[in-house]
């Protein structure tokens, strides 16, 4: 089943960044968990929506793993207003759905500390970088491109108290710089 992201996740980026690295310094307490996000899509649209893309979580008792969300487990399951069902009824998407475990890592004296957190994409490779060790490596297409970002916070949890500090996301160095889509500007009144 795939985590509840409550709260939501913060964001950034465009849904054409391919290869990159996410990376943050963290700070947790023994009950608290904190993620990095990566190659994010499917945001948005209101209540019943689940990020597709990749996780890095780390727990405050030193679990470090590494999963693909591939949306809601029961993709047809109606939720949300009159509008989000109709998007559901009408959208194409039969692959499998729900969290699959991609690998997992022990970290000592994962709270009352910092510790660097990196989650890094080259083309299918996933590597999970903690205070400049690899500790995770996986191989996983399920996602080419997506957003970057972070989450606070653990499944039930109504109170988030991890810090996260020095945020980046930075291009592969061997590959084109990471692009944005133009803005377009409109004015608000004419």
């Amino acid at each position: 089943m795939p985590p509840p992201f409550r709260p939501l996740p913060a964001a950034v980026g465009a849904g054409t960044w391919g290869d990159y690295t996410v990376s943050s310094d963290v700070f947790l307490d023994k009950t608290e968990t904190a993620a990095l996000l990566g190659r994010i899509n499917n945001v948005g649209y209101g209540y019943g929506i689940i990020p597709k893309g990749y996780i890095l979580r780390l727990t405050g008792d030193g679990k470090l793993v590494l999963s693909v969300i591939r949306g809601k487990l029961d993709k047809k399951a109606l939720v949300g207003d009159a509008e989000q069902q109709a998007m559901i009824r009408a959208g194409v998407d039969s692959g499998e759905g729900g969290e699959k475990l991609l690998g997992t890592a022990k970290v000592s004296h994962a709270s009352g500390k910092w510790h660097t957190v990196k989650l890094r994409f080259k083309g299918d490779q996933i590597t999970a970088i903690i205070d400049g060790r690899a500790a995770i490596t996986a191989t996983d297409g399920a996602y080419a491109t997506g957003m970057a970002g972070l989450l606070a916070g653990r499944a039930g949890a109504h109170e988030s108290r991890p810090y996260f500090d020095n945020f980046s996301v930075a291009p592969d160095p061997y590959r084109s710089p990471l692009r944005q889509p133009p803005l377009i500007a409109k004015p608000m009144y004419p």
